[in-house]
Parts: C-alpha cells; sequence; structure tokens
C-alpha cells in the first residue's frame, strides 16, 4: 500500500452519493435500536398503573358528582350525558393503555380492585333515572304472598 509522503494531501475513497437520499439526521433514532431494558419495562409498567389509578379516581369522583348533582339540581339529562361521555372517554383511555402495556400482575389487581369498586358503588346508589325498581321490589312481594301482581 502506498503512504502519502509528508506534505501530501490523503485522499479516502468515499461511498457513491445518492442525490435523492435524504439528508442523514444525527439525532435520528438507528435502525436497529437496542431491546428495552428491565428497568425500562419496569418504569413504563409503573407509568402506566399510576395512569390507571389516576383515570380511575376521575371516573369514580365523575360517578360521586353526577350522584350528588341528582339531589340537589334533579338530574337535568343533558348533565347526565355530558358526565356519561366524560366516563366513556376515560374508559376508553384506560381501555387503551391496558391494551398496550405488557401483562402484569399489579395492573390486574388495579383493575379488579377498581372493577370491585364501581360495583359496590352501584349496590348502594339510589336510583338515578327511574324508579321501576321498587315496583319490581312490589311484584315480588305479591307474587311471595301468592297473589299474581298483574291479575289487577
Amino acid at each position: 500500500m502506498n503512504e502519502p509522503r509528508a506534505g501530501e494531501p490523503r485522499f479516502v475513497a468515499a461511498a457513491p452519493h445518492d442525490a435523492n437520499a435524504p439528508p442523514h439526521d444525527a439525532n435520528a433514532p438507528h435502525e436497529a435500536s437496542a431491546p428495552p431494558t428491565e428497568v425500562s419495562t419496569q418504569r413504563a409498567g409503573v407509568w402506566t398503573n399510576l395512569l390507571l389509578l389516576a383515570l380511575g379516581l376521575a371516573t369514580l369522583a365523575l360517578y360521586l358528582y353526577g350522584q350528588g348533582f341528582d339531589r340537589a339540581h334533579k338530574l337535568q339529562i343533558v348533565w347526565f350525558i355530558k358526565i356519561a361521555l366524560a366516563q366513556c372517554a376515560l374508559y376508553a383511555l384506560a381501555a387503551w393503555l391496558i391494551w398496550r402495556a405488557r401483562a402484569r400482575r399489579s395492573t390486574l389487581v388495579l383493575v379488579v380492585v377498581f372493577a370491585a369498586l364501581f360495583r359496590l358503588s352501584v349496590l348502594v346508589a339510589p336510583p338515578l333515572l327511574s324508579d321501576d325498581v321498587y315496583r319490581y321490589v312490589w311484584d315480588g312481594r305479591v307474587q311471595v304472598a301468592g297473589v299474581n301482581p298483574y291479575r289487577h
């Protein structure tokens, strides 16, 4: 191999340049990125659980607000629909987070806890839009007494 002499310029052969290629961005991520580490996976799981906790608490707060609103303002249907739509949006976001998250025991526990909380809150709540449930209870008591409630 011929080494350049002292004082002579050194030339390096370069790959041919494609004029149509986009300019190289030094800050762009590399094509083959490293797999996520265990620490980054754990952090993502913690953030997912924190977001799910916040979404669950916000949904529960909206539910309780709706219960209080019913007693104070005789529940205007427009407000009911607005609260229900906000809860649906929070639920959709939570479902998307769970769908994208890795399977973790802590996420499952969080989902089960909020599922139980929402079901328990409905058990002790008064009827919201209709009081038909009281009629069903009366029909049941009449049937237990041996009378057909649909006869009268």
